[in-house]
């Protein structure tokens, strides 16, 4: 797989740009793309930690509660055009049940994993519910880089789920299809005319 060239600190930057300082209810629903799009990146990032612990690879219980605590900020800063929607309700309890998830237990795995992958589809899918709600040009550019971040978070939490035993075929279908749509979305952001050389 290529190195990854645009980073998720690179979001501030981008949504400065799709914000008109004059509009508080588009700063509003930016901010709520922001946050939509930290969560779906850091879901996956949060599952792949309790797999590298599980694995005894480089992630400390450290790691994992800073983690734990970009997820709860995302959820804190998701609703606030939303409130009664039943898709933002699912949304919180998937990470109310995440943050319960105990470490180090190698018979929670499974459902932590799939709790993880939950939480990330449903804040995607969020993220492109509220596009249309932004009429900004850099709106596609902040969607195509928290895509880009969560499949390459995706991939390797699939990836050491294999090393920690899970050699399915539909684990191997869902790394070979993860892997396809970084390539497509890699190369859809690399044509994207608001892209400079600043944020990558």
């Amino acid at each position: 797989m290529p190195a990854l060239p645009f980073r998720l600190s690179a979001l501030p930057l981008l949504i400065s740009l799709a914000l008109p300082v004059h509009a508080n209810t588009a700063r509003e629903q930016v901010q709520e793309r922001q946050a939509a799009a930290v969560l779906s990146v850091e879901a996956q990032r949060l599952g792949k930690l309790h797999l590298q612990q599980q694995l005894t690879l480089s992630s400390s219980p450290a790691l994992i509660q800073e983690s734990r605590q970009r997820v709860q900020e995302a959820l804190s800063r998701i609703g606030r055009s939303q409130e009664g929607n039943k898709r933002l309700e699912r949304l919180r309890n998937q990470g109310d049940a995440l943050m319960q998830r105990p470490l180090g237990q190698a018979a929670s795995l499974p459902e932590t994993q799939d709790l993880a992958e939950s939480l990330s589809l449903s804040a995607s899918q969020l993220l492109a519910r509220l596009e249309p709600s932004v009429d900004q040009p850099a709106a596609r550019l902040i969607n195509d880089v928290a895509r880009l971040n969560m499949l390459l978070q995706r991939t390797t939490r699939l990836t050491l789920q294999a090393a920690a035993g899970d050699r399915s075929v539909g684990r191997q279908v869902d790394i070979e299809q993860a892997r396809k749509e970084f390539a497509l979305t890699l190369g859809q952001l690399e044509k994207n005319p608001e892209l400079t050389p600043g944020m990558r």
